[in-house]
């Protein structure tokens, strides 16, 4: 019994059961963390660790910031905001998409720019402390 034909016929019905669980739960996790997911309320724009711009998601509007190969277009629009058009050379950033949940991120490594989706929580300030 080699190969997988002979881990198919060493399986026994108790095996399928498990598996087909663990796979149940896996789908209705995902699904859970679909419909769930903390919608962002505003895009935080640094370049270079600094913040240098806040845009809020539920208002439609694109806008440029300096990075350091050049300048980076920002389009907020249905409530996630996605980087149009970037002066990098494999414009991973612009084919990242566009991002909405709260905790999410897009980055321009090149331009040094990082725009995180923050939450309703996170907005208001520091929740907790850390020593």
């Amino acid at each position: 019994m080699k190969g997988w034909r002979g881990w198919l016929i060493a399986t026994r019905p108790a095996d399928w059961l498990l598996i087909g669980l663990l796979l149940g739960a896996a789908i209705a996790g995902e699904l859970y963390l679909a419909t769930h997911a903390r919608r962002g309320s505003l895009a935080e724009v640094q370049v270079d660790g600094r913040v240098v711009l806040r845009l809020p998601l539920d208002r439609p509007t694109e806008t440029t910031v300096e990075g350091r190969l050049g300048p980076l277009t920002i389009a907020v629009a249905g409530g996630k905001v996605r980087v149009v058009e970037a002066p990098c050379r494999h414009q991973v950033c612009v084919r990242m998409g566009a991002r909405g949940r709260a905790g999410e991120t897009l980055v321009c490594v090149p331009s040094r720019v990082v725009i995180c989706i923050l939450g309703p929580r996170s907005v208001e300030g520091v929740d907790a402390v850390a020593r």
